[in-house]
C-alpha cells in the first residue's frame, strides 16, 4: 500500500491499473467515515484526478472536524455540482455517504428526512428568533412524523413522491382530525421546506403553491375592565406583582410578552419607554400612561432595594424580576417566557373563581384589549398603529370586532339617532 504526500490519499498495486482511495483516520471512522473508492463514472481514476478527489473530500472532512457541518455541505455541493471552490477545481463526484451530509445530486438521498435536517442546520433556519425556531422545529417534526417514511416500501420518502395529491390528502386529514389553523400551518411550514428544496436544486417545483388552504378567521379576544382589574389584584396579593406590572404595561401599550420580558430598567426615561419590536424590528418611544409609570417606577425601586440588600450586581437591570426563583442561587433574572405563563395560568385560575369569563383568554390578547382601550380614548387607528406596531387591517379587524359586542356604544349610537330623528323632518 502506497501513501502520498496528500493526507489520507492510499494507493493499492492492481494487476491492469493501481487503485487509489481515501482511507480517512480512526478517530472519524468511529464517527461514520469510511474508506472511499476514488473513481471517474467508469473506471478507477488515475492519479492526478484521485489526488483532487483526496483534496475535495479533505476538505469536507476539515470543515466538518471545525464543527461547520454546513460548510462541508456547500463544499460537497460544489464537488457535486461541477463547480470550483476556492482552490479546488473541477473533477469527477464519486457517489459516497458522509456523516451528516447529503449528495446534492444523488436522488436517493433527496428525501424529506434529509431535507428536514439540511434545512435546519441551514442559514435560513439559523438566522430566524428563537422563538420561531421553535415552532418551525414542532411543526417539522409533525410533518417527519407523518410522512418521512412511506408505508408500503419502509424507506424514507423521497421529495418527488411528495405530490399535489399527497399534500391535499395530507390537509385534509390534518382538517379532520386536528383543526384548519393546524393543517394551516403545518402546510405554511411544509411551503416553506419546498421552497428551500428549490433553492438546492432538489426540485423544481412547490406542491404546496397549489393547494387551496382555508382561511381562518383571526383571533380576536378582548379582556373586560372588571378581569383586568381583578387579575391586577390577585397577582399583588399572590406576590408576583411583576405579572401584574406585565399586565398593566401590556394593557396600555399593546406592547407583546416576548418584548415585556426583555424590557430593562435603562429602557424607562421621563415617562416613555423604549421598545425595539421583536416582531417588526421597529424602534417606538412609547409614552406611558400614569398607571403603567407608576407601576414601573415601583418596579424600579423595588429591584434596587432587593439588589443592595443581597449585594447583587447585574448590568442587565431587568425590569420585570422573576419573583419565583429569587431565592435560588443566580436567581435573580428575567422570567422564562414558560414559567411566565405557568405562574400566569395560576393567576388567571384565581380570578376565574369570581369572573369565569376570563378562562379562554390568554396575555397575547391584552394587545388587542389595548387597541379597543385606545379607541375608546378616541385614538384614531393610524395613532393606535404607530403604538402597537399592528398593520391597519389589524386594527380595522379589531376594531371591528369590537364594535360588534359593546353594547354601551351601541346603544349610545341609537340614543344619538333618536336624539337627531327627534329634532328633524325625518320621521
Amino acid at each position: 500500500m502506497a501513501k502520498y504526500k496528500i493526507p489520507y490519499l492510499c494507493e493499492s498495486p492492481r494487476k491492469n491499473s493501481n487503485y487509489f482511495y481515501w482511507n480517512p483516520p480512526a478517530p472519524v471512522r468511529q464517527f461514520g467515515w469510511s474508506v472511499v473508492p476514488l473513481k471517474t463514472a467508469r473506471k478507477n481514476s488515475p492519479l492526478y484526478i484521485a489526488m483532487q478527489q483526496a483534496q475535495w473530500l479533505n476538505s469536507i472532512l476539515k470543515a466538518w472536524r471545525d464543527g461547520d457541518v454546513y460548510k462541508s455541505q456547500e463544499i460537497l455541493d460544489c464537488w457535486s455540482s461541477g463547480k470550483n471552490y476556492k482552490d479546488l477545481s473541477t473533477v469527477p463526484c464519486i457517489s459516497i455517504n458522509l456523516p451528516d451530509l447529503n449528495l446534492k445530486n444523488d436522488p436517493n438521498q433527496q428525501t424529506l428526512n434529509n431535507l428536514i435536517e439540511r434545512y435546519l442546520k441551514s442559514p435560513n433556519f439559523k438566522g430566524l428568533r428563537p422563538k420561531t425556531q421553535r415552532e418551525y422545529g414542532y411543526q417539522l417534526n409533525s410533518i417527519k412524523s407523518v410522512m418521512g417514511r412511506a408505508k408500503k416500501s419502509n424507506k424514507d420518502t423521497l421529495i418527488t413522491d411528495i405530490t399535489r395529491k399527497v399534500v391535499k390528502t395530507y390537509y385534509d386529514m390534518l382538517c379532520d382530525t386536528i383543526s384548519p389553523n393546524t393543517a394551516k400551518a403545518r402546510l405554511t411550514t411544509l411551503k416553506m421546506l419546498f421552497t428551500y428544496a428549490i433553492e438546492l436544486d432538489w426540485t423544481n417545483e412547490n406542491p404546496v403553491k397549489a393547494i387551496r388552504i382555508k382561511s381562518s378567521k383571526p383571533r380576536v379576544v378582548i379582556w373586560e375592565d372588571v378581569e383586568i382589574q381583578e387579575f391586577i389584584k390577585q397577582a399583588d396579593k399572590m406576590n408576583l406583582k411583576s405579572i401584574a406590572d406585565a399586565t398593566i404595561v401590556a394593557c396600555h401599550s399593546a406592547t407583546c410578552l416576548g418584548d415585556i420580558l426583555e424590557m430593562s430598567e435603562l429602557q424607562y426615561k421621563e415617562g416613555c419607554i423604549l421598545i425595539a419590536q421583536n416582531k417588526t424590528g421597529t424602534i417606538v418611544n412609547i409614552p406611558l400612561t400614569v398607571i403603567s409609570e407608576k407601576r414601573i417606577k415601583q418596579a424600579i425601586e423595588r429591584n434596587m432595594l432587593y439588589r443592595k440588600s443581597k449585594s447583587i450586581i447585574n448590568n442587565a437591570l431587568p425590569l420585570f424580576v422573576c419573583e419565583t426563583t429569587l431565592e435560588r442561587s443566580g436567581g435573580y433574572r428575567i422570567w422564562k417566557q414558560k414559567n411566565f405563563n405557568t405562574w400566569f395560568n395560576k393567576v388567571k385560575a384565581k380570578v376565574a373563581e369570581k369572573h369565569p369569563s376570563i378562562k379562554g383568554k390568554n396575555f397575547q390578547d391584552l394587545r388587542d384589549t389595548a387597541v379597543t382601550l385606545m379607541a375608546r380614548a378616541g385614538a384614531d387607528k393610524f395613532e393606535i398603529a404607530s403604538i402597537t406596531g399592528h398593520s391597519f387591517a389589524s386594527v380595522d379587524t379589531v376594531l371591528k370586532h369590537y364594535l360588534s359586542l359593546n353594547q354601551n356604544m351601541a346603544d349610545s349610537a341609537i340614543k344619538k339617532m333618536t336624539n337627531l330623528i327627534g329634532n328633524s323632518i325625518i320621521k
